[in-house]
């Protein structure tokens, strides 16, 4: 008898289960969301431009359904009423994120949802005869989206700071964040939230820098986002170089890298290179070599001299204004080592493999910033059976101007020999700001540049003055 009364009260539970559910299912098909899934339902709520707020709901509303409420009255342009429908939907279910965003956006910017009337696919008998741009005025008008009150943004607040701790990875959650604290004027938590955004997603730069950027000319943001240049965030060197293509303005340029220069935690070598190079292809070529020659602990008057001129500096090559050596051909090898008669450790050594085919050789050269007038280039060099028609030379061009004549050569190298000394004299004409010092092929014939042999280099430097011939 017991065991009968225990199956009949589970079948009846299960009645009573499916027919809740099935009620629950039914509303879901007749109130399902503007944009959920359910292909079979039908949505009475959605209906542009005749919302009407509901005067009772039933047992079983599915708490989804506040949200298709509230986007319709967003639709319409009953703000407040679609706030109360996504509060109901966050009463209901208060992890339900959807809502938590829709809540934002309704505070951050409501004209999202107008947009979406303006775009939606419905017959146009059935809805306002609204011109869209006259739509479109009425996205900005007080009457529309009323302002929002002291409680309504405590809460708002709250509901904003909830969703950034519990989902701080989420792209959707961060730029919802972001935008209802720029909205706000809270630039703490705005820019906190855009962070999070950039390091989790870093393709949102195309939106993101674009707004930094124009906030800079705000003083009230600018003087907020100095105070993060001393430990800058992840994102900060592409942010930089986003300013160095699009900021007209090179001393505010140079204030964020100098601020950057003198904090606790300087540029990063991408940085300062960036912007290095940013100076130089400006054609400032003097504040091109002070920030150079400052991270390096240089003294500023060291331009008109040759930057290790015996090739002892092997971590800081390849920059704007150290040599910069690379590798033509994989049967060329051009290094900084020891060897034979070099002074201090090393001295640079370039090496042409039998069979090496012809090449033009300009692998390594430095920039300098001499001042008009008459110098000579001088250094040793030591010649183990290189073998060509024409050989090498050092040879100075003009760097800012390259149509100008060459401004001084040296004998060509070739042959066999011991450690010999050579000069150059080099005339540097008033107006070439830049001059480039390159090894190169002396020929630019391809059937005179076939080598074999090696070459070393050491010693170099430039004087004042020439040398009498």
């Amino acid at each position: 008898m017991i065991t009968k009364w225990i199956i009949g009260s589970l079948i009846l539970a299960y009645g009573g289960l499916l027919t809740v559910t099935g009620i629950a299912d039914e509303y879901g098909r007749t109130y399902n969301e503007v944009d959920g899934g359910n292909s079979d339902g039908y949505n009475p709520l959605f209906d542009p431009g005749n919302y009407h707020a509901p005067t009772h709901f039933p047992l079983l509303f599915p708490p989804n359904a506040y949200l298709a409420l509230a986007e319709q009255a967003a639709v319409d342009g009953k703000v407040d009423d679609a706030r109360r429908h996504t509060f109901d939907a966050m009463r209901h279910n208060p992890a339900n994120g959807e809502a938590a965003l829709m809540l934002l956006d309704l505070y951050a910017r409501p004209a999202l949802y107008r947009v979406v009337l303006d775009e939606a696919e419905y017959d146009a008998e059935d809805t306002s005869t609204t011109e869209p741009d006259q739509a479109t005025d009425e996205i900005d008008t007080a009457e529309n989206f009323p302002a929002i009150s002291p409680a309504d943004k405590a809460v708002a607040d709250t509901v904003a700071d909830i969703s950034y701790r519990l989902r701080p990875t989420y792209l959707t959650t961060l730029a919802t964040v972001a935008d209802y604290w720029s909205a706000s004027k809270e630039d703490a938590k705005s820019f906190r939230a855009r962070s999070a955004l950039l390091v989790n997603n870093p393709e949102s730069a195309e939106v993101t820098f674009p707004l930094f950027h124009t906030a800079l000319d705000d003083p009230r943001f600018t003087e907020f986002f100095a105070q993060h240049l001393a430990d800058p965030p992840v994102w900060w060197p592409a942010f930089f170089n986003y300013l160095l293509a699009n900021e007209p303005d090179a001393d505010k340029i140079h204030r964020y890298y100098m601020a950057r220069a003198n904090s606790a935690h300087p540029p990063i070598p991408a940085e300062r290179d960036s912007y290095v190079n940013h100076l130089i292809k400006s054609k400032y070529w003097s504040k091109a070599y002070q920030v150079w020659a400052d991270n390096l602990g240089i003294p500023a008057d060291s331009e008109t001299q040759l930057y290790d001129g015996g090739f002892e500096d092997t971590k800081n090559i390849n920059q704007a204004f150290t040599w910069k050596i690379s590798q033509p051909a994989p049967t060329v090898k051009v290094q900084q080592t020891s060897g034979m008669g070099v002074t201090g450790k090393l001295g640079l050594h370039i090496t042409f493999k039998k069979g090496t085919k012809s090449v033009v050789f300009q692998h390594v050269s430095q920039t300098r910033l001499l001042p008009a007038g008459d110098y000579t280039l001088q250094g040793r060099y030591r010649l183990a059976q290189l073998r060509t028609s024409k050989g090498l030379r050092w040879r100075m061009h003009c760097a800012d101007q390259p149509d100008l004549p060459l401004l001084g050569e040296s004998a060509a190298f070739k042959g066999n020999g011991v450690w010999e000394k050579f000069t150059a004299n080099l005339r540097v004409p008033t107006g070439c700001q830049a001059q480039l010092l390159r090894l190169e092929t002396d020929s630019p014939y391809a059937h005179h540049n076939v080598f074999e042999g090696e070459i070393w280099f050491d010693d170099l430097s430039i004087v004042k003055g020439s040398t009498p011939p």
